[in-house]
C-alpha cells in the first residue's frame, strides 16, 4: 500500500487512461480486477472551457467506480487552473491528473499540449503550482521522458513537478518522437524513483504479470501503469496483482467469461449511453478480448459489420458457439 496524497492506494497495478477505451463502463467492469485505482480518458481543457458535451460525457465518474483519477489535457495554464477546479468540487474523481505525456500529433502538435509541455519547464512549474495551490484533491502528473532523445529533460520536469506540489508522478519510459516504438527506457524510471520523494508510477512495456513484478523489482516504482495489457484483457490486473504477491496467477479467461462480461460492459454502457456509441465500443471491445482466439471468420465479420446492437448480439452469440466448437472440444 502507499499513498497518493490522502488517498490510500491497496495494489500496485493502475489502469491507465487510454482515449477511447476508458470510459465508465470499462472503469466499473476493471474494477473487479482490483486495480490500485483507474483513469478516465483524457478530458479536454477546451471542451470544459466551452461547455461540450462530449467533454462531459467522457469527464463523467460514478460513485460505484472506486478510486478514480480524472485526466485532464489542453495547452493553456488557465484553462488547466479552471477545469481543475471544477473537477476538484464536483467529481466523484479521487485524484485529478495532467496528461503530459500523449503523444499523438492531434494533442502534442495542434493543441500543444501533452508531450508537448515537457519542452517549457517554467510551463509545467505553473500549471501544477497552480493547480496545487487551488484544489484539494491530490494532484498527480503523467509525462515522457523528453520531447525527443537529444531534448530528454526528465529528471528537470521531475524535480519541477515534485517541487510544484504534485501528489505523485506517473513515468512513460519513452520520448515523444518513440511514440510506442523501441525499449522503454526503464532505467531512467528507475533513476526518477530514486531521485523524489513523492510515489512514482512507472509505464511502459508491461505485458504480462511477470513483466510487472520485474518493472517493480528493477526501478523500485511504486506501483505500475498498464494500458496496452488492459485494453487486450483487463483480467491481466488481477493476475499481475496476483503474481506480485503471491508468485503465482490464474489461467486466462475462458471464452463464456470474456462472453458475460462482454455483455455486462454492454448493459452498461446502455444505462448511460446511446445505442450507437454502445454499437461501437462493443466492436471495438469484442475485437480485443477474443484477439487471442483465432477461427470463426465469418462469424466475426458479421457481428463486426453489422450497424445494428441488436443484431450485434445475435451475431456474437453464434461467433461465440462457434469458437466454443472449435477450442472446447
Amino acid at each position: 500500500m502507499f499513498k497518493i496524497g490522502n488517498i490510500e492506494i491497496k495494489n500496485k497495478i493502475i489502469l491507465a487512461p487510454m482515449a477511447g477505451v476508458t470510459n465508465s463502463a470499462y472503469r466499473i467492469i476493471a474494477k473487479d480486477f482490483e486495480p490500485g485505482y483507474v483513469c478516465t480518458e483524457m478530458t479536454s481543457n477546451v471542451g470544459f472551457k466551452y461547455n461540450s458535451a462530449k467533454t462531459k460525457d467522457i469527464a463523467k465518474v460514478s460513485e460505484n467506480e472506486g478510486i478514480v483519477a480524472l485526466q485532464i489535457f489542453g495547452g493553456d495554464v488557465e484553462d488547466y487552473v479552471e477545469a481543475a477546479k471544477y473537477y476538484d468540487k464536483n467529481s466523484n474523481a479521487k485524484i485529478i491528473d495532467i496528461n503530459m505525456g500523449c503523444p499523438v500529433k492531434k494533442v502534442a502538435i495542434k493543441s500543444q499540449a501533452g508531450s508537448a509541455l515537457i519542452k517549457t519547464p517554467e510551463k509545467v512549474r505553473e500549471i501544477v503550482s497552480k493547480i496545487t495551490a487551488t484544489i484539494n484533491k491530490p494532484l498527480t502528473v503523467k509525462i515522457r521522458l523528453g520531447w525527443d532523445e537529444k531534448s530528454s529533460n526528465y529528471m528537470d520536469i521531475a524535480k519541477i513537478i515534485e517541487e510544484s506540489g504534485a501528489a505523485a508522478l506517473i513515468v512513460h519510459g519513452r520520448t515523444r518522437e518513440q511514440m510506442y516504438q523501441g525499449k522503454a527506457n526503464w532505467d531512467a524510471i528507475k533513476e526518477i524513483k530514486e531521485s523524489l520523494s513523492i510515489p512514482v508510477i512507472g509505464n511502459g512495456d508491461v505485458f504480462t504479470p511477470e513483466d510487472a513484478k520485474k518493472m517493480l523489482d528493477y526501478t523500485g516504482v511504486d506501483a505500475v501503469m498498464v494500458a496496452r495489457a488492459a485494453q487486450t484483457s483487463p483480467w491481466v490486473i488481477k493476475q499481475m496483482n496476483d503474481y506480485i504477491k503471491t508468485g503465482k496467477y490464474g489461467p486466462n479467461p475462458t471464452i463464456d467469461i470474456i462472453y458475460k462480461t462482454l455483455n455486462r460492459y454492454m448493459n452498461i454502457l446502455l444505462e448511460e449511453w446511446s445505442e450507437s456509441y454502445t454499437l461501437a465500443q462493443s466492436k471495438s471491445v469484442s475485437s480485443q478480448w477474443f484477439a487471442g482466439f483465432k477461427g470463426a471468420n465469418d462469424e466475426r465479420r458479421a457481428f463486426m459489420t453489422t450497424k445494428d446492437l441488436s443484431i450485434f448480439r445475435v451475431n456474437l452469440a453464434k461467433f461465440v458457439e462457434k469458437l466454443k466448437e472449435k477450442y472446447e472440444k
